[in-house]
């Protein structure tokens, strides 16, 4: 009776801690409306022509002094951080970043504020400092403004509850960077941070119509990143962007990349700068590219999407190359192997605060590496520089299926799997053929009936497709990489998407500024006359 007492109680605490950190908000916000407000009116004629610029116009009016970083906060509807850089030099205006409103995902510490991941215990215990990426953003000009909403462990969420996607509130908006995802796609941020442990940032982007970016594993910061897997071994998560248009995703990249405050909080971290030369490289690429991976069905909308990006490869110049990815059931097998290799036990842990410890794991590391070999291997007998392919099997559904449906997490886990850059860009819709189509999608397992069930009515959700290139740190594929991602955007019809998956290799040696060796193990050896120490992770 004891124990059953004591297991209410501590129930019951949570429970009120839930409630009272929901009531903060719910007054903090009443305050944040009183004091926007403008005689009575929160959406002014100029803030809402702030809303409306494009996010490099914003920069651009922020840097040469046509609009205060307080106004431009106002517009986002926060302010805290802005009257700082007001008083500041002007020199402060050449930051690449001054005044840009900027999100952050909730597992990324922000110094005074909760890191809950979604877990009532961990409220009320702020961070003590920025994680390494927010203080570079900052260091660079940027006003993070807010903590956007995940899932409870990015998984599901009872603390501030479901995040619904801003296009059609009756289906979600992916996850685990979901929160990012819809306020960036319903305009209230233009830039976002994020994170990607099995498409985090990559489905979100697809399902509400934005430009996502995922970097290779230790290419940004994770230092103040908190992850749910124990030890992130394996299949690593990794920080990414998520913003309206590829130019504003380019400019926080190139910001990070180039100011030198990340590599000096993280030596952990290669200091490889942005390097604009492969950004501006025009030559034509060979994009490899397929809609089908012979195991988990896309449906017409999301394969018409890879049909419309080919083809405005090919229209652009580029070279287009069938590829079929190697043995993709083994990697599903490879990838449930790794998220399951503990049997639950480090989920368990972070709800219930039980010790956690994992053996299967070091079983399927191995074969991991050697399917990774396989892959690259595929890719440079077809000489390929990108890939383009699948960004999701469906359309955002509603926020009963994604847990019904996990297998479907195969077309985004199969490139954490192999530590693949990847990115997202807007290029179609649902449309009602699509609709009609999918009355010959596949039922011939019960997943697949639950991906045509809640794929069906979802006219005009985004649809994305994905490209991809194997060289995780100094790209050489002029922007579908984690250095310069500019990904060679087809021509757009406004409001579409497409998504592109950008891939990358783990091993090899390539010249550069700095020629490196990168075996499977992860230690990086440094061969460069200008380098001569070398870092582990």
């Amino acid at each position: 009776m004891t124990s059953m007492s004591s297991c209410s109680n501590s129930e019951e605490k949570l429970q009120e801690s839930m409630e009272q950190r929901q009531k903060e908000v719910r007054a903090a916000l009443d305050r944040l409306e009183a004091a926007l407000s403008e005689g009575g009116e929160l959406l002014t004629e100029e803030r809402l022509a702030i809303l409306a610029l494009p996010p490099t116009t914003l920069l651009h009016r922020l840097r040469d002094g046509h609009l205060a970083p307080t106004h431009v906060l106002q517009a986002f509807q926060a302010k805290e951080w802005a009257a700082s850089l007001e008083e500041a030099p002007l020199e402060t205006r050449n930051l690449p970043l001054y005044g840009l409103p900027v999100s952050v995902k909730e597992n990324i510490d922000v110094e005074g504020r909760d890191t809950t991941l979604g877990l009532a215990k961990n409220l009320y215990r702020p961070a003590f400092r920025h994680a390494a990426l927010v203080q570079a953003l900052k260091a660079q000009g940027a006003v993070p403004f807010c903590k956007t909403n995940v899932p409870q462990t990015c998984i599901s969420n009872p603390v501030w509850g479901e995040t619904v996607n801003p296009a059609n509130t009756q289906r979600t908006s992916g996850g685990s960077s979901g929160g990012e995802g819809a306020l960036v796609g319903a305009g209230g941020s233009v830039l976002g941070v994020g994170s990607d442990l099995g498409g985090s940032v990559r489905i979100p982007a697809h399902f509400c119509g934005v430009v996502g970016l995922k970097t290779t594993r230790g290419r940004l910061s994770t230092q103040g990143v908190l992850s749910v897997m124990n030890g992130d071994v394996g299949i690593r998560g990794s920080p990414g962007l998520l913003g309206r248009d590829v130019e504003i995703v380019v400019a926080g990249l190139r910001a990070l990349l180039e100011g030198g405050c990340m590599f000096e909080l993280d030596p952990q971290l290669p200091p490889i700068s942005w390097r604009h030369h492969l950004y501006t490289d025009d030559r034509p690429l060979r994009v490899g590219w397929y809609d089908d991976d012979n195991v988990f069905p896309i449906t017409p909308g999301c394969r018409r999407a890879v049909a419309e990006a080919r083809d405005a490869f090919h229209a652009a110049g580029h070279h287009i190359v069938a590829f079929s990815p190697p043995d993709v059931r083994h990697a599903w097998n490879l990838i449930t192997a790794i998220y399951t290799a503990d049997q639950g036990r480090t989920v368990q842990h972070l709800l219930d605060g039980e010790a956690s410890s994992s053996h299967q794991l070091l079983r399927v590391l191995g074969s991991q590496a050697e399917y990774v070999e396989e892959f690259v291997d595929a890719w440079t007998s077809c000489h390929l520089d990108v890939l383009l392919c699948p960004a999701f099997p469906m359309p955002a559904p509603p926020p009963s299926y994604p847990t019904k449906t996990m297998a479907a997490l195969l077309t985004t886990c199969l490139y954490n799997l192999c530590n693949f850059p990847a990115g997202v860009v807007p290029v179609t819709h649902e449309t009602e053929e699509d609709q009609e189509k999918l009355e010959d999608y596949p039922t011939t397992d019960l997943m697949f009936q639950l991906v045509k069930e809640s794929s069906g009515h979802s006219p005009c959700s985004p649809r994305a497709a994905s490209p991809a290139g194997p060289k995780p740190y100094p790209h050489s594929t002029r922007g579908h990489s984690v250095h310069s991602p500019r990904v060679v955007c087809p021509q757009q019809t406004p409001g579409h998407i497409s998504e592109f998956e950008v891939l990358g290799p783990h091993k090899g040696t390539i010249t550069s500024e700095a020629v490196y060796t990168c075996p499977a193990q992860g230690i990086w050896k440094w061969d460069s006359d200008e380098l001569d120490a070398y870092v582990e992770y």
